[in-house]
């Protein structure tokens, strides 16, 4: 066994904990992955002086070092990351359960399993959709659940005081004071070398301490025994592009005690009490009126026992003279979000802004001035002047070379949950999967033909700022709504497939407008498929987009109308599931499980604005595209559904007929859904 000097065992816990805290530090997984190459970079370095050889580059991801041998890693089912960015923290937390949080597996081994579990997920973008099972209600869930009803209690000022909800009362934890010491040693001397340094980490703790988020403890709650306490080692995560704070201090659960338990190993994460961000876009799109809040420091603003705040402890001293000084959190950590979120539901008379459209942040509106007022005044909030436009940013730094680290990062930065400009994000997706091909390693040099292609989409990306997309969809907001309805359309090509909603409103005073909700786009799997197959899988992608959105503006719409351009996709969704081969009967029967009573027609292509979304196109052309934007040109018509696509009752004789005998007659027939 290597003997490891005390300087660099501090050194290496340190990266460790910047390892543990990358989730912490960003927003987004493809950061995540760049954070954390990085960060694999300095433990390589610090094994160098260590003397321990690090895994080989050329080594498989699935095998680990024992002896100078190479063996196998236990194959272990690993979380399942989508492209929900709110999700990042349940997926990390999984993570930790399954993988970090197991005493025999070595630090590196957890580092390759992370690895590939990421890496997995990049080539996710190009996996083929499968349907989606029902989430169940996990058993810690509703044993949080049940400790939060039980145990949750509010002071005489109302403020909630909560217990944590540990997995059970047997574990105990070993020491976690000697850890924590040397860390905070390490840390302090950081401190000293720059002011500028100390002076923001001083100014946040001393934050907490005048809060009354943290108290000092005296002589007498020292002497409580080791299991029933821990200490949290703590370091700062920087974001430059904070507007309030960019420093911040992370208090570290992962870290571990003398036994091998950390905290977090104790503690149940809790189950997402709040909405998704998608649906609270859709809604915030809907509203004439919008209003925008945050409540400050709201993980703060939960209280735990005082039992549980000797769990999370810390160290601190304003300089190297003073002794240490030895202080508990008063709030929580590792489940503070399920904590502070769950006490929000907690509220008896918490308005339904709160309870549906808050996530980090308050965003929300109503559809009159007297209601926009009312909620102001519930919630205390900050009255914004009216958004009128959606833009979107895209920081560009300058690269001399571009590599696949680089392009992956500046895709990633390019935020769109409602999927607005879906082409350009589609373009982007096939790049990738096409670099993904080549097999370029991380830091490598494009290939010539990728770069040049690279360098076209690049050039125009700056045109994206550009992009502005009316808040509201409706095209005024003191108009009364006859009419609402959304028109849903999908498409495939053989680099992908997508589809696209649309809100078409009829108003009182005979106008009408229809402008692009939202839409959604896969790149096609590597494993090569019939475009026939790629369509209805284009149908299906829109049966679950139309699923979100119907149950994010449910009390609001009138009709759905759902469209097609193939022939084939729409004989198998009329058709009994039973008829056909797995892989059409799975996605068909989900299909018409999903969009029950909604009435699928056929269209030209020309008409299909999905077209594009299955190709990809660049800013320049995305920007002024009417098809894009507010869909067919028939859709904009007072006359509704008399000048809109002729179809005719779908031929229940033909259920049994050859698909591919419908290519034939394309030109010449068209379906109507029975449904």
């Amino acid at each position: 066994m290597v003997k490891i000097k005390p300087e660099l065992q501090v050194k290496y816990d340190d990266i460790q904990s910047q390892l543990e805290a990358i989730d912490e530090d960003t927003d987004d997984r493809i950061q995540t992955e760049d954070n954390l190459c990085n960060t694999e970079c300095k433990l390589k370095s610090l094994l160098d002086k260590m003397s321990i050889k690090p895994p080989d580059k050329s080594d498989r991801t699935d095998m680990k070092p024992i002896n100078n041998q190479m063996q196998f890693l236990q194959p272990i089912k690993l979380p399942c990351f989508s492209e929900n960015l709110l999700e990042w923290q349940h997926y990390f937390n999984t993570f930790n359960d399954l993988i970090h949080s197991r005493n025999d597996l070595s630090d590196i081994q957890k580092l390759y399993y992370l690895k590939s579990s990421l890496r997995d997920e990049i080539e996710k973008f190009w996996e083929i959709e499968e349907p989606i099972l029902v989430k169940q209600t996990s058993h810690d869930n509703s044993i949080c659940e049940r400790n939060f009803i039980e145990n949750t209690i509010r002071n005489k000022d109302g403020r909630f005081i909560v217990t944590l909800p540990r997995k059970s009362d047997n574990i105990k934890l070993g020491d976690s004071l000697n850890n924590a010491k040397n860390r905070f040693l390490s840390l302090e001397c950081k401190l000293i070398q720059d002011p500028s340094f100390k002076k923001g980490y001083s100014n946040f703790i001393n934050e907490y301490i005048d809060l009354g988020h943290m108290s000092e403890l005296n002589s007498k709650d020292l002497l409580i025994p080791d299991s029933e306490v821990f200490y949290l080692p703590h370091h700062a995560v920087f974001k430059e592009t904070s507007l309030t704070t960019k420093l911040r201090v992370v208090f570290d659960g992962s870290a571990k005690s003398s036994n091998g338990l950390s905290l977090n190993d104790t503690l149940m994460i809790g189950p997402t009490v709040q909405q998704d961000l998608f649906s609270i876009i859709l809604r915030f799109r809907v509203h004439n009126y919008v209003i925008t809040s945050d409540i400050t420091k709201m993980y703060r603003q939960i209280l735990v026992t005082q039992k549980d705040s000797n769990l999370q402890r810390i160290l601190w001293r304003e300089n190297p003279e003073q002794d240490l000084k030895h202080y508990a959190l008063r709030t929580g950590t590792t489940s503070a979000s399920f904590l502070a979120t769950r006490c929000l539901v907690q509220i008896p008379n918490a308005c339904r802004a709160i309870l549906n459209d808050y996530v980090d942040d308050l965003i929300t509106g109503a559809d009159s001035v007297h209601e926009i007022k009312q909620l102001k005044t519930n919630v205390c909030i900050l009255w914004n002047n009216y958004l009128y436009k959606l833009t979107y940013e895209v920081n560009q730094r300058e690269v001399k070379i571009f590599t696949k680290r680089h392009i992956l990062s500046i895709i990633s930065g390019i935020c769109d949950p409602s999927g607005l400009i879906g082409p350009i994000i589609f373009l982007c997706k096939h790049f990738m999967q096409s670099l993904w091909l080549v097999k370029c390693n991380w830091d490598d040099t494009l290939p010539n033909n990728l770069l040049s292609q690279w360098q076209i989409v690049y050039n125009q990306l700056s045109l994206v700022s550009s992009i502005n997309v009316d808040r509201c969809v409706k095209l005024n907001i003191d108009s009364s709504i006859k009419s609402f309805q959304l028109h849903g359309l999908p498409d495939a090509s053989l680099n992908g497939f997508g589809c696209c909603i649309y809100v078409r409103i009829t108003y009182c005073n005979d106008k009408v407008s229809c402008n692009l909700l939202c839409s959604k786009s896969r790149v096609a799997p590597l494993k090569q498929m019939t475009l026939p197959r790629l369509e209805l899988c284009a149908c299906l992608l829109l049966s679950r987009l139309l699923n979100q959105v119907t149950l994010a503006l449910n009390e609001r719409i009138n009709e759905i109308h759902l469209y097609s351009d193939s022939m084939i996709a729409l004989h198998w969704i009329h058709g009994q599931s039973t008829n056909w081969k797995v892989f059409v009967a799975n996605r068909v029967s989900e299909i018409q499980q999903l969009t029950f009573n909604v009435k699928w027609h056929h269209i030209e292509s020309p008409s299909n604005p999905a077209d594009i979304l299955s190709r990809g196109c660049l800013p320049e052309k995305l920007i002024n595209f009417i098809l894009w934007w507010h869909g067919p040109s028939w859709l904009w018509l007072l006359q509704d559904s008399f000048c809109w696509p002729t179809n005719h009752h779908f031929n229940s004789t033909e259920t049994n007929v050859d698909p591919q005998c419908l290519v034939q007659k394309r030109q010449t027939v068209q379906i109507h859904s029975k449904y």
